[in-house]
C-alpha cells in the first residue's frame, strides 16, 4: 500500500480571500491613482480636442482660399455670424454650404437623415458640451470694415455682399497707435462663446445657442486671413483708419496679441 499524503496543517493552508484591511487598502490605492490620473487624462483630451479643432480650421481655410481663387478674390458669402455644422444644400448664410464642394462634404448626411453635415464646422470641445450638432460652435469675424460699413464676409440678414481681400488692409492695432494689421494678425473664423461675443461687441443679435464660456477653457482657436490656424488667450483692441469726417473707428477684436502659437 502507498502511504497516505500528509494532512495539511493550519499554517500550510492556502488563504482564499482578502482580509477587510487588505480590501480597504487596495480600494484606497485605486482611489488615489484615479485622483492622480483623472486630471491628466482630462488635460490630454483637452489638448487633443484643441489640436483637432485647429486642424479643422486649417481645412476650412484651405476651402476658403480655393473659393477665393475661383471667385476673383471675393470671399464666400454673404454669411451669418454663427456657423453650424448642419445645413441644407444651398442654405443662405452657411459657409459649410458654400464650401461643400471644396471640402468634400456634399454627400455627408446629418444625423436627422435629411440635412447635410460638415464635421469640420463643429469644434470637438464645444460639441462634447453642447450635445447638439445643429448648434453653432464657430463664428465669422463680423466686425464692420471702415468705409464699407459692413463685415468682410457680407451679412445675409442685411443682403450685404462679401468683399474682396483688398478691404482687409484697413485694419490697424489700437494698442500700438494704429499699426496696420497683416492678414496673419486678422482673424477670420474662430470657436466662439457668449462671453467672447459680449467682450468684442461686434454682434447685436442673439447668441443663446453658443456656449457660455470658452470651449477650450483657457484659449480660443482662430483661422486667420492668411489661412493659418493658431491659438490665442488674449484679446486686442482693433481700430480702423478715421474717415474724412474724423469719426472714431469701431473697436473690437480682429487678431491676436503678439505672435499666435499652437498649443
Amino acid at each position: 500500500m502507498f502511504p497516505s499524503p500528509p494532512r495539511s496543517t493550519p499554517s500550510s493552508r492556502v488563504r482564499l480571500a482578502f482580509t477587510l484591511i487588505e480590501l480597504l487598502l487596495v480600494i484606497s490605492i485605486i482611489a488615489i491613482l484615479v485622483a492622480i490620473l483623472f486630471p491628466v487624462l482630462g488635460m490630454v483630451r483637452s489638448r487633443m480636442d484643441s489640436a483637432q479643432c485647429l486642424s479643422q480650421l486649417r481645412q476650412i481655410g484651405a476651402g476658403v482660399s480655393a473659393y477665393v481663387n475661383d471667385h476673383n478674390a471675393t470671399l464666400p458669402g454673404p454669411l451669418s455670424f454663427e456657423q453650424s455644422a448642419v445645413y441644407t444644400p444651398g442654405q443662405p448664410g452657411s459657409l459649410a454650404a458654400l464650401l461643400e464642394s471644396y471640402l468634400g462634404t456634399a454627400s455627408t448626411i446629418a444625423p436627422d437623415g435629411v440635412n447635410h453635415y460638415s464635421p469640420l464646422f463643429e469644434c470637438p470641445a464645444a460639441a462634447r458640451k453642447l450635445h447638439d450638432p445643429t448648434k453653432p460652435t464657430y463664428l465669422v469675424n463680423f466686425l464692420p470694415l471702415p468705409e464699407q460699413g459692413q463685415p468682410i464676409w457680407g451679412d445675409v440678414t442685411q443682403n450685404q455682399q462679401p468683399l474682396s481681400f483688398t478691404a482687409l488692409t484697413n485694419w490697424s492695432d489700437a494698442t500700438t497707435g494704429g499699426t496696420p494689421l497683416s492678414l496673419s494678425e486678422t482673424w477670420a473664423i474662430q470657436d466662439g462663446d457668449q462671453n467672447y461675443v459680449s467682450e468684442v461687441n461686434m454682434y447685436s443679435g442673439s447668441v443663446n445657442d453658443l456656449l457660455p464660456t470658452q470651449a477650450h477653457g483657457d484659449h480660443w482657436n482662430d483661422l486667420f486671413f492668411d489661412f493659418h490656424a493658431a491659438s490665442r488667450n488674449t484679446l486686442i483692441s482693433v481700430e480702423s483708419p478715421q474717415g474724412p469726417s474724423g469719426t472714431p473707428a469701431p473697436t473690437g477684436s480682429a487678431g491676436s496679441a503678439g505672435s499666435p502659437s499652437s498649443p
